[in-house]
């Protein structure tokens, strides 16, 4: 009576549970990207920023404390919300894994001044663009210090998405374009 494949004696027989790992190319499978994070890198990850200047863009965005959403707003909503909102870059940067953020660094305020720990952000996200890095905070230093990776030279899977396209993914239901926005209310103590 022969042996079923279904049905061996020996369930963890190890040549009957080894698999084929080589890589099936021409499937017709193509990873979608549905959600773009805004957040900083964190200290564990390594990352890469983009280096064309279409890949970022000086923008308003107001953060809620409660939830850590965040929310881009229409320049003329920003003319009108004056002290509600920040004015950040948003840089596009990669994980290893190909996973697609945009970086929220503060711009320098109206004076011209610029906090330490955003002036680092700025000069690793610029580091960041010929090098894969990883950051960590230093209070002793007053900013973000880097590592970064001396022997990998991989070059960094970007999205294919321009940055409009990312923006409409990271910012869906989260665009300030009108008063009757209900973050605006909310800040406002409307309703």
């Amino acid at each position: 009576m022969e042996e079923s494949v279904y049905h061996k004696t020996d369930p963890f027989d190890l040549d009957a549970l080894r698999i084929d790992t080589t890589p099936v190319e021409g499937l017709g499978v193509e990873k979608l990207l549905t959600r773009v994070p805004t957040c900083r890198p964190g200290k564990q990850v390594w990352f890469r920023v983009h280096p064309g200047a279409e890949y970022r863009a000086n923008v308003g965005l107001i953060k809620l404390d409660e939830t850590d959403e965040w929310f881009l707003l229409t320049p003329a909503m920003a003319a009108e919300m004056p002290g509600e909102y920040r004015a950040y870059t948003l840089f596009l940067y990669v994980n290893k894994s190909g996973d697609a953020f945009l970086w929220p660094i503060p711009r320098p305020g109206d004076d011209g001044n610029w906090n330490s720990w955003h002036q680092s952000a700025q000069e690793m996200a610029e580091l960041a663009m010929s090098h894969w890095i990883r950051i960590s905070s230093n209070k002793n230093v007053g900013g973000y210090v880097p590592a970064v990776a001396k022997l990998d030279t991989t070059e960094p899977v970007w999205p294919k998405q321009s940055l409009k396209e990312l923006f409409m993914i990271s910012f869906k239901g989260k665009l300030i374009d009108t008063p009757e926005h209900p973050i605006v209310k909310k800040l406002r103590g409307i309703g």
